[in-house]
């Protein structure tokens, strides 16, 4: 996700030890070279951001970022796992992701 000034959103964990093959090699810095937050989530309300259909984005999101943590840390609130819910029957060979341009998963 790029932010309003076409540059992506990054973590702001540091490495702060030798390698970067532990999390404890990791800090979490936040600062004005950063947009994620400990979470490794985003609120995207007010800040003037758009899809590619141009609608305004708002909430708060868990996002991957390029560096570490890669995926989010932490999961705040609660959860509604309820797969179904979301996407229809799982065996449901049907099913197309947004994404996918139509093609079937």
């Amino acid at each position: 996700m790029k932010s309003d000034n076409s540059r992506y959103l990054t973590s702001c964990y540091k490495l702060v030890g030798t390698g970067g093959e532990s999390t404890s090699d990791y800090e979490f810095i936040p600062g004005e070279d950063c947009d994620l937050d400990e979470a490794n989530g985003f609120d995207f309300t007010g800040k003037g951001m758009f899809d590619n259909e141009g609608n305004e984005l708002t909430g708060y999101a868990y996002l991957a970022s390029e560096s570490y943590p890669y995926v989010m840390p932490y999961l705040y609130g609660s959860t509604n796992c309820n797969f179904e819910e979301y996407f229809g029957d799982y065996n449901d060979t049907s099913f197309t992701d947004p994404y996918s341009n139509g093609r079937l998963l």
